[in-house]
């Protein structure tokens, strides 16, 4: 009995020390240095600042225009912006008459009203110096309602349109080529007119 416990107790001694020296093996060698696979670069992403800087960028190659239009109580001139690139415009002449066509094509905001009947021809523009000349057709005045603010914010939203642009300082209009006096019998075609900035918000004015 005593020589099979003694076997016994050989074997467990061997067991043990044969794990020791697998354990200290291990530690002495290490674990082997698996490299993970290497990352992708961080892509920075794109700031407030850039996106601000790209779209002034974009403004850059567009030309504002600042068009005005009558409120709904058809008693004041509010304006809208509309951005045209500048590879459109080849000169102010070209200009003066793009904004006459997007005051024409009428307002964005529901706020806003067209201060003239519509589907009228749109009148031409010719520049002399600085004085801007419109050319308003006879349908134009036969289909206008009249009425002194009536016509006061019609002629006003095409001056203050085309003033707005940078050299034109006056506006003088012709009816089918010809000067004219008056429009509708309220204001006196036979000067010139410049910009009104009473019929204007106050927030408008700078």
């Amino acid at each position: 009995m005593r020589k099979i416990m003694a076997i016994l107790l050989v074997l467990l001694l061997t067991t043990a020390m044969m794990g020791a020296c697998s354990f200290k093996s291990i530690d002495e060698e290490g674990v082997e240095d698996v490299t993970p696979t290497q990352a992708q670069p961080n892509r920075e992403p794109i700031s407030s600042v850039m996106s601000t800087q790209e779209k002034e960028n974009e403004l850059g190659e567009k030309m504002a225009m600042v068009i005005y239009f009558a409120d709904n109580e058809a008693t004041m001139l509010v304006s809208e912006k509309r951005f045209i690139p500048k590879k459109e415009i080849t000169d102010m002449e070209m200009a003066a008459q793009m904004a006459m066509q997007k005051l024409f094509q009428g307002p964005i905001s529901g706020e806003l009203t067209l201060p003239f009947p519509k589907d009228v021809p749109i009148p031409t523009v010719n520049l002399d110096d600085n004085m801007a000349v419109v050319d308003l057709a006879q349908a134009f005045v036969a289909k206008h309602p009249g009425g002194s603010a009536g016509e006061t914010l019609t002629v006003y939203s095409m001056v203050n349109t085309l003033t707005a642009l940078q050299g034109i300082d006056m506006v003088k209009f012709t009816l089918e080529g010809e000067e004219i006096s008056a429009f509708k019998g309220h204001l006196d075609f036979s000067e010139p007119f410049t910009m009104n900035t009473e019929l204007m918000q106050q927030d408008e004015l700078k």
